[in-house]
């Protein structure tokens, strides 16, 4: 699989239809001020070692504090600007994961599930 970037309103439309597991990876400060409706807060650092721990077998699965990622369910990643999420989300498709990420991350989505 491939890592896919994309914009506000795809994002939006996999929330609406493909029930997604949506990932925010900043800072729970950053997280608390505003985010991404339904979104799960995962240090970006934890979850890189979940993933590595999973693709050279260490784990058979991947889990990160209460939250299983599951290959067969679409995973939304987003960050502050982009570039976090762009890398975390290759990596995740390199394990075999179906992630995309947000182009521009937060600080420029557009679309209508933003809370603050």
């Amino acid at each position: 699989m491939a890592c896919e970037i994309i914009g506000s309103s795809l994002f939006d439309r996999y929330i609406e239809k493909e029930n997604p597991l949506i990932i925010d990876l900043r800072s729970e400060t950053d997280y608390m001020k505003k985010h991404i409706k339904g979104a799960v807060c995962i240090n970006a650092e934890d979850l890189e070692n979940a993933i590595e721990n999973y693709m050279y077998g260490r784990t058979g699965i991947v889990r990160t504090g209460d939250i299983l990622l599951k290959k067969n369910k679409i995973i939304l990643l987003y960050c502050s600007r982009g570039a976090q999420s762009y890398f975390m989300c290759r990596k995740m498709s390199m394990a075999g994961f179906n992630v995309k990420s947000l182009a521009g991350g937060i600080e420029r989505y557009k679309g209508r599930y933003i809370t603050a």
